[in-house]
């Protein structure tokens, strides 16, 4: 027989003892409340008398403070007992409603969780609010569940002879992004990962769930490049890319493919500062390059800067551009050559290709697919391991920050403070009383590179967003780093609904996503502290 658990909360802390430690008397009173839910003649006796003896020690007080209530005025909750069962058919008729063990829970996405009948929990369910257990209720978490709590932001109520039983096996733990997810996405799935480079601290939601992930697929793109540069098959230099003269979808009167890097001397990634990131994706064709399925002249420009166009503003002709590069010309072979080689090389084992950047993403039947673990691969391997980019020719030491990939993504100050990490390092600094020079040494030595990805062209159109990236925190002083790769998406999600009423729309912007993702990084960013 597994042992059962009591969850105490104390003072904020969280502990635990034996179910079968606890006095007969709570056991019997226990019972005693599950009697009177099931509606047993003998335990209504005892409740009536009870409820007549409460209030009849009440009115005692009111008349003596002179409060003009009586028991007319009284309206019990138990007089909405009748009202349930059409309040219950209304639930279950919605989906909201499930049967565990003979009682029907609800499990609400963005209010405070009430608890008054007794519930399992057998996986993972994350709390969006406040958790309150009434009425005598158990709350189990079954040896295969977990319950996700904001514990910072929010706290946990057991009202007497109401109790959370966790089972061993099961978890009661707290971070805040997955609240704060539960209560921003409207509809559809989402899921984050945190884990340590090289092991370690490991956090996430749907991992492996496979979902579209939008341009912060690109980062395979670049790896490929960047392996056949160091191959001498392709050059930054001199290699030339084709893009067809699009659309002008950004009114600017220019179009979409940033003729504004044909200037000569340009460097990147300033050549980009007004060229427009995203946009539609000029050729679609899967099987055809651009110079053959343009029409009329092509615009040329060098890898170097179509790298920089692809990662620092995620323009999609660029992107497929490099596609057709890495491919020899042919679009598909791109594709495979990305998978066969970068991906194989990095371990990928839930990465698909089947559509062009800018050419209806998710629309499509078939579209760019992959998993937060194999997105953290790719910046894992990235940065840890020389044979990712330097398949050619791995180098005497290998430091991921003196890299081509990170410096195509990386613009240090304002990639760190499109982020929150200043804000929770200010905060964790603050709580634990260092000074301003120990924190401005810390942030000076966070290094950052991230990509994003959207799709949601119009309100109608459900919401795609990712975020991955990898994050070192200095340590010892700043002689030793910490590092982890982190992801999070949200996938077909209703927009423009603001369903927590704090005016913000729910679908979460991709710079409120950036932002509200390293939310998740709070407990490791302490520890770097205390460490530095």
């Amino acid at each position: 027989m597994r042992d059962r658990f009591l969850l105490n909360i104390w003072n904020g802390d969280v502990q635990s003892v034996k179910v079968n430690e606890l006095t007969d008397l709570l056991s019997k009173t226990f019972i005693d409340v599950v009697d009177l839910q099931r509606g047993k003649s003998q335990a209504i006796v005892f409740w009536r008398r009870v409820v007549d003896l409460s209030i009849s020690e009440c009115q005692k007080i009111y008349d003596l403070l002179g409060v003009d209530l009586s028991r007319d005025d009284v309206k019990c909750e138990s007089s909405y007992n009748d009202l349930l069962p059409g309040v219950v058919q209304d639930l279950k008729a919605v989906g909201l409603a499930r049967e565990s063990d003979g009682a029907e829970c609800v499990f609400p996405d963005n209010v405070n969780w009430l608890v008054n009948a007794s519930c399992e929990v057998s996986v993972i369910r994350i709390a969006p609010r406040n958790l309150s257990v009434i009425n005598g209720a158990t709350l189990t978490i079954e040896s295969t569940g977990e319950l996700i709590l904001d514990m910072r932001n929010f706290r946990i109520d057991i009202d007497p002879q109401s109790r959370i039983v966790v089972e061993d096996g099961g978890r009661i733990r707290s971070n805040q992004i997955g609240p704060l997810l539960v209560r921003r996405v409207d509809g559809g799935t989402f899921g984050y990962y945190l884990r340590r480079v090289g092991g370690g601290f490991f956090d996430s939601i749907n991992p492996d769930l496979s979902f579209h992930p939008s341009s912060t697929i690109k980062v395979l793109y670049m790896i490929e490049a960047l392996r056949q540069v160091d191959a001498g098959t392709l050059n930054l230099g001199t290699t030339q890319l084709n893009s067809c003269p699009g659309a002008d979808t950004d009114g600017d009167s220019l179009p979409d493919d940033f003729t504004l890097i044909a200037g000569p001397g340009q460097t990147c990634p300033n050549s980009f500062s007004q060229a427009s990131g995203g946009g539609g994706g000029g050729n679609c064709a899967v099987t055809t390059n651009t110079a053959n399925n343009c029409g009329f002249p092509t615009i040329n420009y060098g890898l170097g800067l179509g790298m920089c166009a692809m990662m620092k503003v995620s323009n999609n002709p660029a992107s497929n551009a490099i596609q057709e590069a890495v491919g020899a010309g042919n679009p598909q072979t791109g594709w495979n050559n990305m998978l066969n080689n970068a991906g194989a090389t990095i371990g990928l084992s839930a990465t698909s290709l089947a559509n062009r950047m800018g050419c209806g993403g998710p629309n499509n039947a078939m579209n760019n697919q992959t998993t937060l673990r194999d997105l953290g691969l790719m910046f894992e391997q990235m940065a840890t391991n020389p044979a990712v980019l330097f398949p050619a020719n791995p180098p005497g030491a290998f430091n991921f920050v003196n890299t081509n990939a990170y410096n195509f993504m990386d613009n240090h100050v304002n990639e760190l403070n499109v982020t929150n990490i200043p804000n929770i390092v200010n905060e964790q600094a603050g709580e634990m009383g260092l000074d301003m020079t120990t924190i401005n040494n810390f942030l000076a030595a966070v290094r950052l590179v991230h990509k994003g990805g959207s799709n949601n062209t119009s309100n109608s159109n459900p919401v795609f967003r990712t975020i991955a990236g990898w994050v070192s925190f200095p340590i010892n002083g700043g002689a030793d780093t910490r590092d982890y790769v982190y992801g999070v998406f949200v996938n077909n999600a209703t927009p423009d609904v603001d369903n927590d009423g704090d005016g913000v729309n729910d679908d979460i912007s991709l710079g409120a996503l950036n932002n509200e993702s390293t939310e998740m990084l709070r407990p490791v960013i302490r520890d770097a502290l205390e460490a530095f």
